[in-house]
């Protein structure tokens, strides 16, 4: 009793989920259409797994396209049911449009560059040639974030530099002028930077995938 109790705790919500996902696919929760009774089992389970938080969030949003798929709750043009290959191509077409492809590359490239601590060395070498000049620093700071904002995201861009500014930050007082102009040129750099290309902002790839529709 004990053992089970113990197996229940956490997997209940799960458990829960598929009994609904089965029971709305054996009785038909819409009268005189399968597909939409499908279609409303899939979603039930769905907000159930999503409301429990029984599943980590991005594991419950892959497995819609995979169970739309796997219980054909799409449409023909003649009302039929799709078959798995038509759904298939409907749902990588809604799920991966070329936005997400730029999105999900930025974050790879992100991802990549804060593994193998490219950050460090980068600043390392700009503290090595310009820490003697603080100007040349902090320009040479802004046109980083300008380039890695344009090539990754702002977001990102901001996140890695400041890998280059801890040392310079933690050694100065904090009402230092010269931290303060760091951190106000890092922001200005990454506004700039975030208007530089169509992966450099949310707003950005969002104003793409909306134009070319």
């Amino acid at each position: 009793k004990n053992l089970l109790f113990d197996f229940l705790r956490p997997h209940g919500s799960k458990l829960f989920a598929l009994l609904i996902l089965a029971l709305g696919l054996a009785w038909p929760i819409v009268p005189n259409d399968l597909i939409a009774s499908r279609a409303a089992a899939v979603v039930a389970c769905i907000l159930i797994l999503w409301i429990s938080n029984s599943l980590p969030y991005h594991a419950t949003a892959f497995a819609v396209p995979a169970l739309v798929v796997l219980f054909r709750c799409l449409r023909e043009n003649d009302h039929s049911p799709a078959s798995p290959q038509f759904s298939a191509k409907v749902v990588v077409a809604a799920f991966f449009g070329e936005s997400t492809f730029l999105l999900l590359g930025g974050y790879t490239m992100s991802a990549a560059i804060s593994r193998c601590e490219l950050e460090v060395f980068a600043a390392n070498a700009l503290r090595y040639r310009l820490g003697h000049s603080p100007k040349k620093f902090l320009l040479a700071v802004m046109i980083l974030a300008c380039i890695i904002s344009a090539i990754l995201s702002n977001s990102t861009a901001a996140v890695l530099c400041v890998a280059v500014l801890e040392p310079c930050l933690a050694r100065s007082d904090h009402d230092s002028k010269f931290a303060k102009s760091l951190l106000l040129g890092l922001a200005l750099a990454c506004n700039v930077g975030g208007m530089l290309s169509p992966i450099a902002s949310m707003q950005n790839i969002i104003s793409v995938s909306t134009l070319a529709d």
